[in-house]
């Protein structure tokens, strides 16, 4: 037998080589890129969610001036920082640093129960959801910028 038909022998006895470097390296791309694709749309949320957001219609009185309810929201790494208006006279303050709870919703609890949580609704739209100890006394405010 010559050398060369050797060699040949050689590769039909062994897997195919680049057939398997290639699937794994398909494989490992795709588990490096999963996270960063979910982080993303994580840090999407997060970044559309900061800002001035207005619930139209409703204001508080002070000193005979109306004033519009607004909250202000600031990222803060992977969490929101949400102030709602002194006015609302929460138990838990005027701040809230919210975490994530799904898709576009994030949520405080504090050791009461009490719930305030902020959800995207739209491209300009969300909703705040404040509740008393324990999940009580539900209300929720229709937000647009």
């Amino acid at each position: 037998m010559s050398y060369s038909s050797n060699r040949r022998a050689d590769r039909l006895d062994r897997p195919a080589l680049p057939s398997c470097v290639i699937l794994a390296a398909w494989l490992m791309c795709g588990v490096r890129l999963a996270p960063a694709q979910n982080r993303a749309a994580a840090d999407s949320d997060l970044d559309r969610t900061i800002g001035r957001w207005v619930a139209r219609g409703v204001s508080f009185q002070s000193a005979g001036e109306p004033h519009p309810f607004t909250i202000e929201v600031k990222r803060v790494g992977d969490q929101l920082h949400v102030a709602v208006p002194a006015e609302l006279k929460l138990a838990g303050g005027r701040a809230y640093l919210l975490t994530r709870a799904g898709v576009g919703m994030f949520r405080h609890v504090d050791h009461a129960g009490r719930v305030v949580e902020l959800s995207l609704t739209g491209p300009d739209r969300a909703s705040l959801l404040v509740t008393g100890a324990g999940g009580d006394g539900r209300v929720t405010w229709q937000l647009t910028r």
